[in-house]
């Protein structure tokens, strides 16, 4: 890895942490500056979090099924 690579994931692990959106190391090359990177985030953000949001979904209605079964 370059220095632009160990910079790269650096941030990546930043954004990771500060943020909670895990974007795959190459979409950070992809972004031709900050604004789009932004962009990109953002985008990235809500779609985890919308995922994130069907799961509970499902697990909720896994709770109902199993206390309507009596479990």
């Amino acid at each position: 890895l370059g220095g632009h690579s160990l910079a790269a994931l650096k941030l990546r692990q930043l954004v990771k942490a500060r943020l909670g959106v895990d974007l795959p190391l190459q979409r950070y090359f992809e972004c031709p500056s900050l604004a789009a990177c932004a962009e990109v985030l953002a985008a990235e953000g809500r779609a985890q979090a919308a995922h994130a949001e069907q799961d509970g979904s499902e697990l909720d209605r896994m709770d109902a099924l199993l206390e309507s079964l009596g479990a």
